[in-house]
């Protein structure tokens, strides 16, 4: 264009060549940045999705496992406690056996009495 005389010139820039393809050029570029603008946009929501995928995948691992060891652990514990219980009364039954015995032996028939019903009442409880 630098070619072309002062007035070839503005009879171009007036023409309606020139004006529309300046429009079109404006309405391109304005549609690239809009679909840059949105793209950008999805982009920021697929991440944020990505994160919130990735945080509800963490918090079900969690969930998960502490629902396997809510489920395994109360049955183990619940068996272990058992049979501590179990143990424990009898070693108390023992050593309530061999109290009643001294007491036979002494004859001291109101602290047999006592001892054989606390032995009564820890085998009812079982």
């Amino acid at each position: 264009m630098s070619r072309w005389s002062k007035e070839d010139r503005n009879a171009f820039n007036r023409s309606e060549v020139f004006s529309q393809m300046e429009k079109d050029l404006i309405g391109n570029i304005s549609k690239v940045y809009n679909l840059t603008k949105e793209s950008q946009a999805v982009a920021d929501k697929v991440q944020q999705l990505g994160e919130s995928l990735e945080k509800a995948n963490t918090s079900a691992d969690k969930l998960s496992n502490t629902l396997s060891n809510f489920a395994e652990d109360p049955e183990e514990e619940s068996e272990e406690l058992h049979e501590e219980e179990i143990n424990v009364k009898a070693q108390i039954i023992d050593d309530l056996k061999k109290m009643a015995e001294v007491a036979l032996s002494d004859k001291n028939y109101s602290d047999l009495y006592k001892i054989e019903r606390a032995i009564q009442e820890i085998k009812d409880d079982e």
